[in-house]
């Protein structure tokens, strides 16, 4: 059976015993301090986290909702921009029709004023 290190099981486990007893609570070692403590950052942070995961997750649905009103707002205004619009084509359309519904008015006016000259014209 082939070790970690390409060897033979024995060989790794002397290496092993030789570093775990060749570090003792008198030797700080520097490094070990550092990822004790960064350990217990991390622990803290894994412990503020999982306290906070509710408040967070209920900021992130209000954002959500928000978001949705803000986009329901937008949606609205664009509706009333077209609409608008629509409104304005249909107000012109119909300002249109009205001129040229008094255009033939007047047209048929002023005929019905000749000929009603012409037959009073001819009654006197």
């Amino acid at each position: 059976m082939r070790g970690v290190n390409g060897n033979n099981g024995t060989n790794d486990r002397k290496h092993w015993t030789k570093s775990s007893t060749a570090t003792t609570s008198n030797d700080k070692d520097p490094n070990n301090e550092i990822s004790v403590l960064l350990r217990k950052k991390q622990e803290r942070l894994r412990e503020l986290f999982y306290k906070s995961r509710p408040t967070i997750e209920t900021l992130y649905a209000r954002v959500l909702k928000e978001y949705a009103v803000h986009e329901a707002i937008h949606k609205m205004d664009e509706a009333d921009n077209k609409l608008y619009k629509i409104a304005s084509k249909f107000e012109n359309t119909t300002t249109s029709l009205n001129h040229e519904q008094r255009q033939e008015m007047q047209a048929a006016l002023k005929e019905h004023n000749i000929h009603y000259a012409s037959f009073h014209g001819l009654k006197k």
